[in-house]
């Protein structure tokens, strides 16, 4: 069976890309591993970076916690127009 894509809607990819763009070298190649690969993606303790395994899940947890914080501050200004 074929894989189904996901359409991501444009104002979402701008918004990810802005904050992906501010990361530093190290958490962009983490979050850029966790997208292309997702939860495949296991980090060996003593790799290039020194990374373990909780240190990729908490730069890649902080990542999506502030997408989703944009979202809400995004979604409650929307609501104050109204």
């Amino acid at each position: 069976m074929l894989e189904q894509k996901t359409k991501i809607p444009e104002e979402l990819q701008a918004k990810v890309y802005a904050r992906f763009i501010k990361l530093p070298l190290e958490s962009k190649l983490v979050v850029y591993a966790r997208f292309v690969h997702g939860n495949m993606f296991k980090a060996q303790n003593n790799d290039l970076f020194g990374l373990n395994r909780r240190a990729v899940s908490k730069i890649y947890r902080s990542f999506i916690d502030l997408l989703r914080e944009d979202h809400d501050t995004a979604n409650s200004q929307i609501l104050r127009k109204y």
